[in-house]
């Protein structure tokens, strides 16, 4: 299903991790997390929020039950934007503030925090807003660090994306272009090998 969905084949992909779905009711292998994240991963990418929408819900339930902490984060990033498209931006603040929380509690200090893209990116949008330009960019800063050292083209896309929307929010026009025509350029020259999954990262 993976390898599916990493060369845009959905409709194989939905296939085969509902089958799994299926298979796993019958077994004790702990995989439904993961299992429910890919079916909302192919929701998402074919528009179908109201699917993806409870398929993450489902795989952070199953996620914090298996232990699957980096599944529980990417789970909870995605639902974070979909919260956000629909404008619900309290409950985008609760799934994201929760989930990291649940996350942390877990956390071993000698290790990098893990962070998701998408959900810091999430709540900083919800943050600008709000208007909260501040704790908006409390989010953004842990991000910025994969913009000097090289990071997934996606990703490097969404963070300048977030940074563009929150630099025009404050009326700093110059910035919030400069972003932008860097996503642009980014996804111009490698959109080839841009991958569509709402990554993690060691901060």
């Amino acid at each position: 299903a993976y390898l599916a969905r990493s060369h845009s084949d959905l409709a194989s992909a939905r296939e085969l991790t509902r089958t799994v779905l299926e298979e796993l009711d019958t077994t004790k292998i702990p995989l439904k997390s993961v299992t429910y994240y890919g079916i909302g991963l192919d929701s998402f990418s074919i528009g179908d929020l109201d699917s993806a929408q409870h398929a993450l819900s489902e795989a952070i339930v199953h996620g914090k039950r298996e232990k699957k902490y980096t599944t529980v984060l990417s789970s909870s990033g995605l639902l974070g934007w979909i919260y956000y498209y629909f404008g619900e931006l309290d409950k985008a603040l609760e799934n994201g503030i929760s989930n990291q929380q649940w996350i942390d509690s877990y956390h071993d200090p000698s290790q990098p925090r893990i962070i998701s893209c998408w959900q810091n990116s999430a709540l900083a949008l919800v943050h600008c807003e709000k208007a909260q330009y501040t704790l908006a960019q409390s989010y953004i800063n842990p991000l910025l660090r994969h913009l000097e050292i090289g990071t997934e083209p996606g990703q490097h896309i969404i963070i300048q994306y977030t940074r563009a929307k929150l630099f025009y929010a404050q009326k700093q026009f110059v910035e919030a272009i400069e972003c932008l025509d860097d996503a642009s350029n980014i996804y111009e020259h490698k959109k080839d090998s841009i991958v569509f999954t709402p990554p993690s990262m060691a901060a």
